[in-house]
C-alpha cells in the first residue's frame, strides 16, 4: 500500500487488473484487520468475474471510485473458495507458497505438501501451478527420484512424504479411539477403517501397509489393532469366555448356534455376545453357514 493514502479495510470494494484483464471485486485481508499506508499484507481478491491468471503474475489494484491506484503485487495462487482469515496455518502456507514462486520445483512440491493425506493428481498440480505440462512432469520425476513424493498404487494420486506421515498419524489416532470405544474388540475390520478413518481408500491401503511394516499396527485375523493394545477382561468375563470355548470344544461337530449356548448355560446375551465375538475374532471359534459355530480344534 503506497504512503500517504487511506488504510485498506477488509472487504473494501476494488478494481483488479492483471495482464489485459480487469474486473471489480472486494479485497479480503487474511493476516490483519487493516493495511496501513506503506504496509504489505496477504490478501484474497473476491472478484465479480473470473480472470485468467497464474502464480507469479503481477496485479494492480485500484479504488473503484475515484480510480486511484492503491497497490499491487504478485499472484500466489488461485482458489475457488474463500480462505479463512487470521488463521496461522493458512498464513504460514501462503508465505511458504510465496517463497516458492521463483523456484518451479519448490512450487510444485508445495502443492503436494499442501494436499496432505488427501494426495493430489497431476491434473490438480497443473491447475494450481499454472505451469506447462512438460515442466510439471520434469519436476514430478525429480521429486519421485528424490523420494519426496510417491505414486499411490492403483490410483492417479501422488502423496508427499509429509502427507504419508500425516495419514499414519490419523490411522493411529483412529485406532486409539476405536480401542477406547470398543475395549472388548480385538481390533477394527478394514471396512470400518475405510468408512470412518477419513482417509481415501487408496491412501488407507498404503498407509495400513506402512504402519504394519513399521510394527506400529498389527494386522491379525482380518483386524487392525494398535501394537500395544490387548483386551482386558474381568473375572466374570473370563469365566464366560472359558465356558463358551469349553462347550464348543466338547460339542465337536454338533455345531450349535449362539442362542443355543446362551440358553444351555443360562447366559445373558448382552454379556455373552462380546465374549463369543472375541472367540470369533481371535480365530478360536468359526462361524459357518446358517450361523452355526465350530471350534477351531475340529479342523486340526
Amino acid at each position: 500500500l503506497p504512503e500517504g493514502g487511506a488504510p485498506l479495510r477488509h472487504l473494501m470494494p476494488i478494481r483488479f487488473h492483471t495482464g489485459t484483464a480487469e474486473t471489480l471485486g472486494r479485497v479480503a485481508l487474511l493476516d490483519r484487520k487493516e493495511v496501513l499506508p506503506g504496509e504489505e499484507a496477504l490478501v484474497q481478491f473476491i472478484l465479480d468475474d473470473p480472470v485468467v491468471t497464474a502464480p507469479g503474475d503481477i496485479f494492480v489494484v485500484r479504488i473503484q471510485s475515484p480510480t486511484i491506484t492503491i497497490g499491487g503485487g504478485r499472484v500466489i495462487g488461485v482458489s475457488r473458495h474463500r480462505s479463512r482469515r487470521l488463521k496461522s496455518h493458512i498464513i504460514e502456507g501462503l508465505i511458504e507458497k510465496e517463497k516458492s514462486l521463483d523456484d518451479p520445483r519448490k512450487q510444485v512440491e508445495h502443492v503436494f505438501r499442501k494436499a496432505g493425506a488427501a494426495g493430489v493428481t497431476r491434473e490438480e498440480v497443473l491447475h494450481e501451478t499454472g505451469m506447462i505440462a512438460e515442466r510439471v512432469d520434469e519436476t514430478v520425476a525429480h521429486l519421485l527420484d528424490a523420494d519426496r513424493i510417491m505414486m499411490v498404487p492403483d490410483s492417479k494420486l501422488f502423496l508427499h512424504q509429509d502427507g504419508l506421515a500425516e495419514a499414519g498419524r490419523r490411522l493411529l489416532d483412529f485406532l486409539r479411539a476405536f480401542h477406547k470405544e470398543n475395549p472388548l474388540r480385538m481390533g477394527a475390520p478394514y471396512a470400518v477403517l475405510k468408512n470412518k478413518s477419513g482417509l481415501k481408500p487408496e491412501v488407507l491401503a498404503i498407509t495400513a501397509k506402512e504402519e504394519t511394516d513399521a510394527r506400529r499396527v498389527v494386522f491379525e485375523n482380518g483386524l487392525y489393532r494398535f501394537v500395544d493394545f490387548s483386551v482386558a477382561l474381568s473375572a466374570d468375563q473370563k469365566a464366560t469366555l472359558q465356558k463358551l470355548e469349553a462347550t464348543l470344544r466338547e460339542t465337536r461337530f454338533q455345531t450349535p448356534r449362539a442362542e443355543d449356548l446362551y440358553v444351555q448355560h443360562r447366559l445373558v446375551p448382552e454379556r455373552a455376545e462380546p465374549m463369543l465375538r472375541l472367540l470369533l475374532e481371535n480365530g478360536t471359534v468359526l462361524k459357518l453357514k446358517d450361523d452355526v459355530l465350530l471350534h477351531k480344534d475340529m479342523f486340526e
